[in-house]
């Protein structure tokens, strides 16, 4: 009787310990989950910056275009075109400088996306990893709902069993008393 009642106090920590850790990894599930909304967001974003860079890179190249032909249009005024060939020089260069900074932050936006997306599917993997554990454990707790209401049924039996024992103890006591009264054996001679 002791061994079942200690296999059923177990048999109940367990659950407890199983429905615990079920509620951990689900508040652990809800943080990835969020992880991953917010991280798709941030990758969304991140596009939205590439696109601009895009735009950026295109209007360096379109002014680059437009500082030539204006150089060529100040070389063809000739003298009186002298100080818009130094705007058009200007403009060039600036041109240029705005062209390598926006393919440098168009890397920097590639490398984050990529970071973003290796953390999104890293994210996501754990997160399937944590429906399999959650079933898991739920799997767990219901055994050992299974194994605490066996063990019940055990104790159930054991103290039938205790009951019948001891009645059947007082039943051999009652009849050891009466075996050693003499009026027993007259009772039980003609037979």
């Amino acid at each position: 009787l002791a061994v079942a009642r200690r296999a059923s106090h177990v048999g109940e920590a367990g659950q407890s310990s199983a429905t615990r850790s079920l509620e951990g990894i689900g508040q652990i599930r809800d943080s990835v989950r969020s992880i991953l909304s917010r991280s798709t967001q941030l990758r969304d974003q991140t596009r939205q910056v590439g696109e601009v860079v895009e735009t950026v890179k295109d209007l360096a190249t379109r002014s680059h275009v437009l500082s030539l032909n204006a150089s060529i249009e100040a070389q063809r005024a000739g003298e009186s075109g002298k100080g818009f060939a130094v705007v058009a020089a200007e403009m060039r260069a600036l041109a240029d400088q705005s062209g390598r900074a926006a393919a440098h932050i168009g890397k920097i936006v590639e490398d984050i996306l990529a970071a973003i997306e290796a953390t999104l599917r890293v994210t996501d993997a754990s997160n399937r990893g944590m429906e399999g554990s959650m079933t898991q454990i739920r799997a767990s707790g219901e055994s050992l709902r299974e194994i605490g209401s066996i063990v019940q049924e055990t104790s159930a039996a054991a103290l039938q069993i205790a009951a019948a024992v001891t009645e059947q103890g007082h039943g051999i006591g009652q009849i050891a008393v009466a075996m050693r009264d003499p009026s027993w054996y007259e009772l039980v001679a003609p037979w």
